[in-house]
Protein backbone atom coordinates (compact mmCIF):
# COMPACT_ATOMS: atom_id res chain seq x y z
CA UNK A 1 0.00 0.00 0.00
CA UNK A 2 1.18 3.20 -0.81
CA UNK A 3 0.65 6.84 0.97
CA UNK A 4 1.90 7.48 4.08
CA UNK A 5 0.79 6.28 7.87
CA UNK A 6 -0.81 8.76 9.70
CA UNK A 7 -2.01 7.99 13.37
CA UNK A 8 -6.15 9.42 14.86
CA UNK A 9 -6.60 9.83 18.47
CA UNK A 10 -9.84 9.55 20.40
CA UNK A 11 -10.16 10.41 23.13
CA UNK A 12 -13.10 8.93 25.38
CA UNK A 13 -14.92 10.16 28.78
CA UNK A 14 -14.44 7.53 31.54
CA UNK A 15 -16.76 7.36 34.46
CA UNK A 16 -14.56 8.70 37.01
CA UNK A 17 -13.38 12.71 37.76
CA UNK A 18 -10.19 14.29 38.57
CA UNK A 19 -9.00 15.98 41.79
CA UNK A 20 -10.99 19.06 40.87
CA UNK A 21 -13.93 17.63 39.71
CA UNK A 22 -13.79 17.38 36.24
CA UNK A 23 -14.62 14.60 34.00
CA UNK A 24 -11.24 12.30 32.72
CA UNK A 25 -10.34 10.78 29.57
CA UNK A 26 -8.65 7.93 27.65
CA UNK A 27 -7.20 8.28 24.97
CA UNK A 28 -7.19 5.46 22.00
CA UNK A 29 -4.84 5.50 19.03
CA UNK A 30 -5.83 4.21 15.59
CA UNK A 31 -3.28 3.94 12.85
CA UNK A 32 -4.80 4.46 9.26
CA UNK A 33 -2.09 3.67 6.46
CA UNK A 34 -2.07 4.51 2.59
CA UNK A 35 -3.19 8.26 3.32
CA UNK A 36 -2.37 10.86 0.72
CA UNK A 37 -1.41 14.39 2.21
CA UNK A 38 -1.40 17.63 0.69
CA UNK A 39 -0.66 21.04 1.75
CA UNK A 40 -3.89 23.59 1.97
CA UNK A 41 -1.73 26.65 2.89
CA UNK A 42 -0.42 28.33 5.22
CA UNK A 43 -1.94 31.28 7.39
CA UNK A 44 0.41 34.27 9.08
CA UNK A 45 -1.96 36.59 11.22
CA UNK A 46 0.39 39.23 13.26
CA UNK A 47 -0.95 40.01 16.88
CA UNK A 48 0.27 42.51 19.40
CA UNK A 49 3.89 42.25 17.09
CA UNK A 50 4.23 38.42 17.42
CA UNK A 51 3.72 35.92 14.39
CA UNK A 52 1.49 32.90 14.94
CA UNK A 53 1.73 30.57 11.95
CA UNK A 54 -0.78 28.30 10.89
CA UNK A 55 -0.37 25.18 8.66
CA UNK A 56 -3.39 23.80 7.14
CA UNK A 57 -3.35 20.34 5.47
CA UNK A 58 -5.59 18.02 3.07
CA UNK A 59 -5.63 14.43 4.15
CA UNK A 60 -6.57 11.96 1.55
CA UNK A 61 -8.09 8.80 3.54
CA UNK A 62 -9.19 5.01 2.08
CA UNK A 63 -12.88 4.51 2.28
CA UNK A 64 -14.18 3.35 5.16
CA UNK A 65 -11.94 5.57 7.48
CA UNK A 66 -12.98 5.51 11.22
CA UNK A 67 -13.17 9.58 12.24
CA UNK A 68 -14.80 12.04 14.06
CA UNK A 69 -14.58 15.79 14.70
CA UNK A 70 -13.73 15.55 18.34
CA UNK A 71 -10.82 13.44 16.97
CA UNK A 72 -6.74 14.95 16.24
CA UNK A 73 -4.65 13.34 13.75
CA UNK A 74 -1.05 12.97 13.99
CA UNK A 75 1.05 13.88 10.84
CA UNK A 76 4.72 13.35 10.40
CA UNK A 77 4.82 13.88 13.95
CA UNK A 78 2.92 17.10 14.07
CA UNK A 79 -0.41 17.49 15.41
CA UNK A 80 -3.72 18.72 13.79
CA UNK A 81 -7.53 19.39 14.81
CA UNK A 82 -10.01 18.78 12.23
CA UNK A 83 -11.49 21.82 10.60
CA UNK A 84 -14.71 20.89 9.02
CA UNK A 85 -16.43 17.84 8.14
CA UNK A 86 -14.74 14.73 5.83
CA UNK A 87 -15.94 14.64 2.55
CA UNK A 88 -16.71 10.93 1.54
CA UNK A 89 -15.71 11.10 -2.83
CA UNK A 90 -19.17 8.51 -4.28
CA UNK A 91 -18.91 8.08 -7.97
CA UNK A 92 -22.58 9.14 -9.10
CA UNK A 93 -22.42 6.38 -11.80
CA UNK A 94 -21.00 3.55 -9.88
CA UNK A 95 -20.21 2.17 -6.34
CA UNK A 96 -16.36 3.63 -6.73
CA UNK A 97 -15.41 4.84 -3.47
CA UNK A 98 -11.90 6.34 -3.47
CA UNK A 99 -11.70 7.52 0.42
CA UNK A 100 -12.63 10.51 2.20
CA UNK A 101 -10.86 13.96 2.37
CA UNK A 102 -10.37 15.58 4.97
CA UNK A 103 -9.08 19.25 6.14
CA UNK A 104 -6.70 19.98 9.20
CA UNK A 105 -5.16 22.70 10.83
CA UNK A 106 -2.05 22.69 13.07
CA UNK A 107 -2.52 22.32 16.75
CA UNK A 108 0.09 23.50 18.22
CA UNK A 109 -0.26 27.00 16.87
CA UNK A 110 -3.66 27.44 18.08
CA UNK A 111 -3.88 26.20 21.80
CA UNK A 112 -0.79 27.97 22.87
CA UNK A 113 1.89 25.57 23.20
Amino acid sequence: MSGETIQIIRRSETASTDAYGQPTYNETTITVGGVAVALKGQNVAYQAGEQLETDQITLFLPAGTDITNNDTVMVRGVEYLINGEAFNWVSPTSAWNPGLQLDLKRKDNLDGR
